[in-house]
């Protein structure tokens, strides 16, 4: 399974033994971080199968994040877990992320040579948030890149209350580019014929959007895995309406903008949800290392998209086709 298709960024593999001083801990940080975790008391609920929701998990996650300690050793179902981690990693790559608890290389080693072998970070109770950045770093890096924006963000509008502004009275941005290369523009004219039925702009709203962007080729790329997702969705997504439609739209918009999207609701039906979730995924799938780089392998940028990615003034320049 590609990580980009996987429901959970970390599954978390502990003794019962050690929820309390370790488990409960690390996904809150992970989760505050922004990645999604699988933690058995979130995920197992009274009645559910053990073995069933273990194994989705461990399916469904990017990595399997160990906590090693003396009791992970010589309980039955870690050892399960880890069996079906090594499983993973043979057939995909790198799944295991090693977190030692109070056990040390030779413990490790007598459990399991291989094990030691991997590099791995030392988990106290007082280390709770530099461990989860470093897991961060190697399942989901991308969420690091912002989190400087997300904590200056979440300072500006703490205590600021809400108010509604017609999107009407808002100020556009001016035309930074005046004229945009012909390749371009039939790039955004198959993102308009894709969306057109959902979007509601013309084709010369959705090109004057873009003479307004600074980089309008990077949005663009954005905007053509948008249109790819919802085709997507559409083809995937039976009894299809304007209603799902619209939702797959607006749940697309969200995951590439990093947001909740729609929320749960008693005016969606199965099919609603289901639509969503498909959508969800697609776009999750489409996008690949472009938006979530999940692989934690670093993306290749050309010396222009390196100043722009690092927050150098940058802007695109198409004036040779003026």
């Amino acid at each position: 399974m590609l990580k980009s298709d996987s429901e959970w960024d970390v599954f978390i593999s502990h003794a019962s033994e050690d929820k309390e001083k370790y488990a409960r801990p690390l996904p809150k940080t992970l989760k505050d971080l922004g990645l999604k975790v699988w933690f058995d008391e979130v995920e197992i609920r009274l009645g559910d199968s053990l073995s069933r929701n273990i194994d989705i998990g461990l399916a469904q996650s990017s990595f399997g994040v160990l906590l090693l300690s003396p009791t992970f050793f010589e309980k039955g179902w870690p050892q399960r877990e880890l069996a079906g981690l090594v499983a993973k990693e043979m057939a995909f790559g790198k799944s295991i992320i090693p977190v030692w608890c109070e056990v040390g290389v030779e413990d490790v080693a007598k459990y399991s040579p291989p094990l030691a072998d991997k590099k791995a970070v030392q988990l106290t109770n007082v280390n709770v948030g530099q461990v989860a950045i470093e897991i961060c770093q190697v399942a989901k890096p991308d969420v690091l890149q912002n989190r400087l924006r997300r904590i200056k963000y979440q300072e500006m509008i703490s205590g600021a209350s809400a108010v509604s502004v017609s999107p009407k009275t808002l100020q556009r941005a001016p035309v930074i580019h005046k004229t945009l290369p012909p390749e371009i523009m039939v790039r955004i004219k198959l993102v308009w014929l894709a969306l057109r039925e959902v979007d509601g702009s013309s084709y010369s709203q959705m090109v004057n959007n873009f003479q307004r962007d600074a980089t309008p080729t990077r949005e663009l790329c954005i905007w053509e895995h948008i249109a790819a997702s919802y085709l997507e969705t559409k083809r995937k997504s039976q009894n299809w309406s304007k209603k799902c439609g619209k939702l797959a739209f607006s749940a697309i918009l969200s995951e590439s903008l990093g947001m909740d999207g729609p929320a749960p609701s008693m005016d969606h039906s199965p099919t609603d949800e289901k639509c969503i979730a498909i959508a969800r995924k697609a776009f999750r799938k489409m996008s690949g290392k472009l938006l979530s780089n999940n692989l934690g392998q670093k993306t290749e940028l050309t010396p222009e998209a390196e100043k722009y990615a690092t927050g150098l003034p940058y802007r695109e320049d198409f004036t040779e086709y003026l």
